[in-house]
């Protein structure tokens, strides 16, 4: 009768457990979806998410396990023996001791966050641009740029490359170059009208122009010449845009109208 009723006090604290878990898990989404709701910087909201989620876990098992005699024993065992026992776990999680502490140092130096664009530099070389899609204790989800495809980084990895973050000043638009080059007996000032009034026309370009630079009547659009050599003239300008994608897509729309508008007005493109 003794040992039923040690079984069913048994059985009783480790329903509380496993419900004290279930309720820190739900209270713990709830916090985690305000914070996204209301943070511009999620990555350490993810990361951390991940971190309280293992810590949950690892806690009600410990507990759970303290209710058998034969659990508890083994475990006596391991902390008399702690340092050693230690010692043998971090040389064999080495690398996921390395992953996690690389996440936790990305999460608090924030060098890209969720929804970011990012290019990936190893040795002076570009090994992956894409959009950040997640942060976990181990790695970070990168979906490639041009496939779309799914890329796993250890986080050890990401913490140790240089991240060129294409979002990463609020606020700051986003400038990329248009180059032109045309004969060099084409009408140039012709040529720079056409190319001005296509970029200010177009819906995406954004004006980055201070309101000091508006006051002293500085263009909106500057188009330069670059270079004069071998018969021809090369102009640039430079396209400004909320983000990269508009630039991309306002960049090959204003090449598309260059092309069209220079055809009817004779300018040769060289």
């Amino acid at each position: 009768m003794t040992e039923e009723l040690d079984l069913i006090r048994q059985g009783i604290i480790i329903g509380k457990i496993i419900i004290l878990a279930v309720l820190a898990m739900r209270i713990k989404d709830v916090a985690i979806k305000r914070g996204m709701r209301e943070k511009k910087k999620k990555i350490h909201i993810v990361f951390f998410n991940a971190c309280i989620n293992i810590l949950i876990t690892i806690v009600a098992i410990i507990a759970v396990a303290a209710q058998f005699p034969m659990f508890a024993a083994v475990g006596r065992t391991i902390l008399a023996g702690s340092g050693l026992f230690f010692l043998m776990v971090s040389l064999l999680l080495q690398q996921s001791v390395e992953n996690l502490v690389g996440g936790l140092q990305i999460s608090l130096s924030k060098p890209y966050d969720i929804g970011d664009r990012i290019q990936v530099n190893m040795a002076g070389m570009p090994v992956i641009t894409g959009y950040v899609r997640d942060i976990n204790l181990r790695s970070t989800t990168i979906e490639e740029a041009m496939t779309s495809t799914s890329v796993i980084v250890p986080n050890a990895t990401m913490n140790r490359g240089i991240i060129k973050n294409s979002y990463h000043e609020q606020g700051k638009c986003i400038s990329n170059p248009i180059d032109v080059n045309i004969d060099i007996e084409a009408d140039v000032d012709l040529a720079i009208d056409i190319i001005k009034n296509l970029i200010r026309e177009n819906e995406l370009f954004v004006d980055i122009r201070t309101d000091d630079e508006k006051v002293d009547g500085l263009d909106e659009v500057q188009v330069y010449i670059r270079d004069i050599a071998n018969g021809v003239v090369s102009l640039r300008a430079y396209v400004s845009t909320k983000c990269i994608e508009d630039n991309f897509i306002a960049g090959s729309d204003i090449r598309k109208q260059i092309l069209k508008k220079f055809k009817e007005d004779k300018i040769k493109v060289s």
